[in-house]
């Protein structure tokens, strides 16, 4: 009785280039059937890009906020130290026509 043989190689190849890792199957059996998958490496990285981007968006947003609140407090000091300057001239003048 004869009985067919039946080869099945598996090779996976990576390319940087077009970011895809590809799993070819060859299954021989007195005759040739080739089935080729390939997943897409670049999904992975725009994905891991992005959460970056929006990271360094998110810390430069909360710079830009405390930065403004710096400035709005040290506007508030210089308001407060004018005013404190005009009531004591104010006094100085009071206390002088007295």
């Amino acid at each position: 009785m004869y009985t067919a043989s039946t080869i099945t190689t598996t090779a996976t190849t990576t390319s940087a280039a077009t970011a895809t890792t590809c799993t070819t199957i060859t299954t021989t059996t007195e005759g040739s059937s080739t089935h080729t998958s390939c997943i897409v490496v670049a999904v992975v990285v725009v994905v891991v890009v992005v959460v970056v981007v929006v990271v360094v968006v998110v810390v430069v947003a909360v710079v830009v906020v405390v930065v403004v609140v710096a400035a709005v407090a040290v506007a508030a000091a210089v308001v407060l130290v004018a005013v404190a300057a005009a009531v004591v001239a104010a006094t100085v003048v009071v206390v002088a026509n007295s």
